[in-house]
């Protein structure tokens, strides 16, 4: 029996310590793993921009390029003409829609009329102004 008390005591202490080196392992692991986290945001999130980067290059020269030219396709051959499904009539539709803005737009729109409008607006101007000087600020903050 007394050999018995005697090992409770130290069972009791070392799985105290185990237990407490495991929390310190795990609270260091934790830790380390959250800084190791934090320093792989940027890389992620430039990869994530570069991917939507090259996504919108490529539905910009879809838009441009393939699909007036299967539209273009479409028209000149009398069979598909006569059976236009609703993914052509809609492929049609978007050149329609991108030729007639754009030629409005060119129309009626002067691009140095509207610079100069912009440019004129006092409101534009102080919204900069005050951007500036915010920026400026929270910089020389940084100075002390």
């Amino acid at each position: 029996m007394v050999v018995h008390d005697l090992k409770e005591p130290l069972t009791s202490l070392v799985k105290d310590s185990t237990a407490e080196s495991l929390q310190d392992q795990n609270q260091e692991y934790f830790k380390y793993n959250q800084i190791y986290y934090m320093f792989r945001i940027p890389f992620r999130l430039e990869r994530f921009l570069l991917w939507n980067f090259f996504f919108q290059i490529q539905a910009l020269l879809y838009t441009l390029t393939v699909l007036p030219l299967r539209v273009a396709l479409t028209l000149l051959n009398p069979f598909s003409i006569m059976k236009l499904n609703g993914r052509r009539q809609a492929e049609i539709m978007r050149v329609l829609v991108i030729l007639v803005s754009t030629l409005l737009l060119t129309r009626v729109s002067n691009s140095s009329v509207i610079y100069h409008w912009i440019r004129g607006q006092s409101l534009f101007k102080l919204y900069m102004i005050k951007a500036v000087f915010e920026i400026s600020d929270l910089l020389l903050k940084g100075f002390g």
